[in-house]
This record gives C-alpha cells, sequence and structure tokens, in this order.
C-alpha cells in the first residue's frame, strides 16, 4: 500500500507541478496569454500560379509585447508574407507543411521582437488555391 501511494504521489506531484508548462507546451488557458489577430491574409506561392490564404492569430505572453506588436502589424504581415512567397505549395501542404511554417514564423518574429513571449501561431484558416 505504502508503495502504491508513494507512486501516485510521484506521478501527480510531476503532473501538478511547475508553471503549467512540460515540454515545451504553453499552457493555452493561462490568463497570461493574449492573442493578437492578425487577420485574413493572401500571399503568392513561389514557382506557382497558386496563391495561399490564411487567418492567423499569434499567442504572447507578455502585455507589453501584446501591445507592441499591435503597433508594428506592417512588420509582422511583411515577415509573413515574405516567408509564405518563399515557399513552393508541396512546402505548405499538409500538416507537416503547416507546422514548419508555423515554426518558422515563431522563430523569425521572436527574433525580430527580440523576445521568447511570442508562444504561438495559429492558422484559424489555411487555403492554398
Amino acid at each position: 500500500v505504502l508503495a502504491i501511494a508513494l507512486v501516485l504521489g510521484v506521478f501527480f506531484g510531476m503532473k501538478y507541478a511547475g508553471n503549467g508548462e512540460q515540454s515545451g507546451e504553453v499552457d493555452i488557458l493561462s490568463e497570461d496569454i493574449t492573442q493578437i489577430e492578425v487577420g485574413e491574409m493572401y500571399s503568392n506561392l513561389s514557382e506557382s500560379k497558386k496563391i495561399a490564404k490564411m487567418n492567423i492569430t499569434i499567442a504572447v505572453n507578455d502585455p507589453d509585447l501584446h501591445t507592441l506588436m499591435e503597433s508594428r502589424m506592417s512588420i509582422i504581415k511583411d515577415e509573413i508574407n515574405k516567408s509564405v512567397r518563399g515557399k513552393t505549395e508541396e512546402d505548405v501542404v499538409g500538416v507537416n507543411g503547416q507546422v514548419n511554417l508555423k515554426t518558422e514564423l515563431l522563430k523569425k518574429l521572436n527574433e525580430i521582437f527580440k523576445t521568447e513571449d511570442i508562444v504561438d501561431i495559429y492558422f484559424n484558416e489555411f487555403i492554398v488555391q
């Protein structure tokens, strides 16, 4: 009985300890996370006559950064356009394509704003036509 209690104690202690983040995941229910609506965007794809239609939201965990990013929306949209225009249709199709694009955008935006507080990018809509 003592061994079972110990195992359960360790399990629940590890599960609920910390700040809500485990293995790089962000606690999306945290009140510290705010969202910035980039909105609907269209971008040409490289080596193709097709375009990508996107509706993007950015999650940040710093209110000051949120305000700064909203005031610099043209820079954000420009970086998204540059990244997408450099991609071929094959680069962005499917789940892997979107995950890779999300990772690239997250890294670029964190570099531009010199922060690690941009925690996620959501594609509310992503269509190639």
